[in-house]
């Protein structure tokens, strides 16, 4: 894993157009989660987010914009800025983050602007899908992964808005079919690298087998004979696992899951493990995403817990 330069990416990394408060000249990375790392900070028995900053030479920072559960891969976004992150996760907190500072002028309305919520809808978040079976783009499996999904946790039900679909492709390939496990993986155990265990598998899947209902030796069977779909899914919720979900509905299996993009944070080239500092215009793009007033917004969320810790009975 590596500090990677955004000029080494992106043309992004030129000045920034926009001028961000003094407040918002924090920290701010972004992290391509490798298969097997947690999505948290500090330590652990198993990698996390702060061992992928410490190796790149960072100074790790506690707070990252959502999670991605352990077998997933791709971006997470880590801050410094309690205010970007409450934004960026549609936190109940950010209400008053999003308010536009009360008219002063002599003749603007009083009423009109004062302490009115800004329409927001939480930030899209792109992935990629590498699924068994061969379907084409309107096959209704993947129809269903457009739909609303309504699911329950903790004896409470929780609805989820439809998702945007867009089919890239179905191919064969028994490799990528047996080997979908060590995608997004990153070789930083010597002990379990991504070589013996993909040579691991290879030898397995070469070896014949005694069939059980004819005692025949065959082949080690292969999943829809190694056909893949790949599909790309947008959605602005996520919570619980929410393609998964809606995978299982559909009765696809999903292979792999790969977040690709938070908001208008793209993975660009980065590779599994990598870290890199946002641009000036990304970063720009990404607050401005997430706070449409931005000026004052800093001040407006220390009244706020202000107001919240003097409200809290004594």
């Amino acid at each position: 894993m590596t500090l990677v330069s955004l000029a080494t990416t992106t043309a992004l990394a030129a000045l920034s157009t926009f001028n961000l408060p003094t407040e918002c000249d924090v920290p701010t990375y972004a992290i391509y989660k490798p298969r097997g790392v947690l999505s948290r900070t500090g330590t652990d028995n198993r990698r996390t987010l702060t061992d992928l900053m410490v190796t790149a030479g960072l100074k790790p920072l506690s707070k990252h914009v959502g999670r991605l559960d352990l077998e997933t891969g791709g971006l997470i976004l880590v801050t410094a800025d309690a205010l970007l992150l409450e934004a960026a996760l549609s936190m109940p907190s950010a209400i008053s983050i999003r308010c536009p500072p009360p008219p002063t002028g002599p003749g603007e309305n009083l009423n009109a602007a004062a302490g009115t919520e800004i329409p927001f809808q939480p930030l899209a978040k792109t992935y990629e899908l590498l699924l068994a079976g061969r379907y084409q783009h309107d096959a209704a499996e993947i129809e269903q992964l457009r739909s609303p999904l309504t699911h329950s946790r903790g004896g409470k039900e929780y609805h989820s808005d439809s998702a945007t679909v867009r089919f890239i492709r179905c191919f064969q390939s028994e490799a990528l079919a047996t080997e979908y496990s060590l995608l997004d993986c990153h070789d930083d155990d010597e002990k379990n690298n991504i070589e013996t265990r993909r040579d691991a598998i290879r030898k397995k899947r070469q070896q014949s087998i005694y069939s059980r209902k004819t005692g025949e030796l065959i082949q080690p069977f292969i999943l829809a004979d190694g056909w893949l779909t790949e599909v790309e899914l947008t959605i602005h919720q996520g919570r619980h696992h929410q393609i998964r979900r809606l995978c299982a509905r559909a009765g696809l299996k999903l292979r792999h899951l790969r977040r690709t993009s938070f908001g208008p944070i793209e993975l660009h080239s980065m590779q599994p493990g990598d870290v890199r500092m946002l641009g000036a215009e990304e970063k720009a793009r990404l607050y401005h995403a997430c706070v449409p007033c931005l000026e004052g917004a800093h001040e407006r969320r220390i009244r706020a817990m202000a107001a919240a810790r003097g409200a809290r009975p004594l």
